[in-house]
């Protein structure tokens, strides 16, 4: 019970704190704030800002319309030869897995044994249509 008063009383003096910190930050930069220019000086400084835009932008619509600056001409690259194709080694012999069956072989026979059944569920994945698209 008192931890938890002492716990409201700790959080309450740090609202109290910090709201007193900000009155006197406010009360100083009142106190110290810049002088405002004067009327004259003032409309002169934006006076000078408005005709540097103006002219920025005078500028930029003048460099539209001379049309666009010629590009340097770069000398044409032949580009390098392409890199020379290895010769092809002679082609490995399928393993026993992909081998394709014999079409005047007997199917049912060839799928009843373990290796004819896997050989097939690869064919199936390899050559079938995706999976997604079943």
């Amino acid at each position: 019970m008192n931890s938890g008063v002492f716990q409201i009383l700790v959080a309450v003096a740090a609202v109290i704190a910090l709201w007193a910190k900000q009155r006197r930050e406010a009360a100083r930069s009142r106190s110290e704030g810049p002088a405002a220019p004067a009327a004259g000086q003032a409309d002169a400084m934006e006076e000078e800002r408005t005709r540097r835009v103006q002219e920025e932008i005078r500028r930029k619509i003048a460099q539209r319309n001379a049309g666009p600056e010629e590009a340097p001409v770069l000398a044409e690259a032949t580009p390098p030869p392409p890199p020379p194709v290895p010769a092809r080694p002679a082609p490995a012999p399928a393993p026993a897995a992909v081998r394709a069956v014999e079409p005047a072989g007997d199917w049912l026979a060839e799928l009843r044994g373990t290796q004819g059944a896997r050989r097939a569920m690869v064919l199936r994945e390899i050559l079938g249509p995706p999976v997604g698209l079943r």
